[in-house]
């Protein structure tokens, strides 16, 4: 085999490792929020939803719209520890110029543990 055809599939082969592992996270990210948003029964109340990928932390999150509530959007996040499956919850609220509100009496929003 030839020096080209060997480093093309080791490519091919980092690219389809690369696609799976970012399916899985994507998949146990957003399930979690999910569920999360469900236990508390919000999913209701939601007007729209849309789910990205945060390169600085590395992780996926759901940003929320709620009908209910004018102006703000809540950005859901999902704190995973390494070797621990299970992942902590927890939300930002951010106003229409992108300033987060730090006021825990906002609904639809979990704290972050200290």
């Amino acid at each position: 085999m030839s020096k080209y055809k060997k480093i093309f599939l080791g490519l091919l082969l980092v690219l389809i490792v690369s696609f799976g592992l970012y399916s899985v996270h994507l998949y146990r990210d957003i399930t979690a929020i999910n569920e999360a948003i469900a236990e508390e029964g919000w999913t209701q109340s939601i007007e729209s939803e849309r789910t990205s990928f945060d390169s600085t932390r590395g992780t996926f999150y759901k940003q929320v719209t709620y009908k209910d509530v004018d102006g703000i959007d809540y950005y859901y996040f999902v704190n995973r520890y390494l070797g621990d499956e299970s992942g902590i919850v927890f939300s930002i609220a951010r106003n229409e110029e992108n300033i987060d509100i730090d006021d825990p009496t906002q609904p639809y929003q979990f704290q972050y543990p200290e």
